[in-house]
């Protein structure tokens, strides 16, 4: 490739030597409508000053996006309390986790697990122990009582993951986000990012690759793994070298 850049700008110098010996006019144009000349002139062409009609905006994720190790809490694994899922927190972050993943949590009131400010005790124990909260969206789906009413529906969800965010949780795991229109899901990430830039979201549910890639232009940082989706050592090795690759 650069033997054939050298190529073209002798070629090039060459021409420009010609017009300043002042050739006939004649002369000069039927050079100048020369094809091959025209296709060297259009790989060197100067681009300094080259521009693109549309300002294009990149999203860069804080560093957590990387890399981390999570521990998914369950209830039916860890006890039946928040409290006693509490006095669990210092071995999971001895055994060297970064990230606690728990299961949907009540906005108010009591449930049988335990009470609101018992869940903020578990938060923010730990956070002591420096663990990031990630917190799972389970939003059930049926049909809307009212279909012109779908924007108040979108701000209710958006409000919930406001309320968590005031309360310091910065990763969402979406469950099953095929469940939700990709209007919505870009809607409440546009929003949500704009507003607190450190939040990540996880798009749960084992997907295709087409999916995968299609939230992941939504906003979505993480994708649940899809190799199952590959059915011998090619497409297993060929996606692995995508995903690692790109």
């Amino acid at each position: 490739e650069a033997a054939g850049r050298r190529s073209d700008a002798r070629v090039l110098a060459g021409f420009a030597a010609e017009l300043e010996a002042g050739p006939e006019p004649e002369a000069r144009l039927r050079r100048a409508m020369d094809g091959d000349l025209a296709a060297r002139m259009e790989r060197l062409a100067d681009r300094r000053f080259a521009s693109y009609h549309r300002e294009l905006e990149v999203v860069v994720d804080r560093e957590r996006a990387r890399f981390s190790t999570w521990y998914e809490m369950s209830a039916r694994a860890t006890g039946a309390t928040w409290k006693e899922a509490e006095a669990l927190l210092p071995a999971v972050s001895a055994m060297g986790f970064d990230v606690l993943a728990l299961p949907p949590l009540p906005l108010s009131g009591r449930a049988a697990s335990g009470s609101a400010e018992e869940v903020r005790l578990v938060l923010d124990k730990a956070r002591e122990l420096g663990l990031e909260i990630a917190l799972e969206l389970a939003w059930p789906v049926a049909p809307d009582p009212d279909p012109e009413s779908w924007r108040e529906l979108w701000q209710d969800l958006k409000s919930a993951v406001d309320l968590w965010v005031a309360r310091g949780v910065r990763i969402f795991r979406a469950s099953d986000p095929e469940t939700r229109t990709f209007p919505f899901w870009e809607w409440l990430l546009t929003a949500v990012k704009r507003e607190h830039p450190d939040v990540l979201f996880w798009a749960g549910g084992e997907t295709r690759p087409k999916l995968s890639a299609r939230l992941a232009k939504l906003g979505f940082t993480w994708n649940a793994a899809d190799v199952p989706w590959q059915g011998s050592k090619a497409e297993l090795t060929a996606r692995c070298t995508e995903l690692t690759a790109s």
